[in-house]
């Protein structure tokens, strides 16, 4: 006895799913929308259609499909959190971000180099003016001469510190 010939099922994808209808072999949305992820094609759906996705994705080479999908898929997703400008207003925020650290990186880049200037300028400064001149700087203050520069209250009359911030 002859067994019947057994079909191979396919599993429906997130579309089918949401339509209710049988899941093709041709069907353009099964690699791209599964069935384990129905929340992808209705937020795809909700924004962009069922026929304009499918359309879409008809455009597009078939190795470029995948990516296509998860384009709309995350534009969807934008538009649905910021309906004026979607994924525009996420471009233009980075864009923004990118050209302030790019004039925070110029401005750090001019620092440094006016730093290291300073630092070649100092150091050619002390070269040509030689040892002669670094002894005679540090000879001119010495410990003793600090000291008798010192500030020493018990020195002054109580009375005459006391004036001067109107205190008798």
């Amino acid at each position: 006895m002859a067994s019947p010939a057994r079909t191979i099922a396919t599993p429906h994808c997130a579309a089918c799913k949401y339509f209710k209808k049988k899941c093709s072999p041709q069907c353009i949305f099964q690699p791209y929308f599964p069935s384990n992820q129905p929340k992808k094609f209705e937020v795809v759906r909700k924004v962009f259609s069922a026929s304009s996705v499918s359309k879409i994705l008809k455009d597009v080479a078939v190795d470029e499909r995948a990516e296509a999908a998860n384009s709309l898929y995350f534009e969807a997703l934008c538009r649905l959190d910021d309906q004026v400008y979607g994924c525009t207003g996420i471009i233009s925020q980075l864009q923004w971000l990118i050209q302030y650290t790019e004039a925070e990186f110029a401005t750090i880049k001019a620092e440094t180099e006016m730093i290291k200037a300073l630092v070649i300028s100092s150091q050619t400064h002390e070269a040509l003016l030689g040892p002669q001149f670094q002894q005679t700087e540090t000879s001119n203050y010495t410990e003793s001469s600090v000291e008798q520069n010192e500030y020493n209250p018990s020195d002054q009359d109580e009375t005459a510190l006391g004036s001067d911030f109107g205190i008798q």
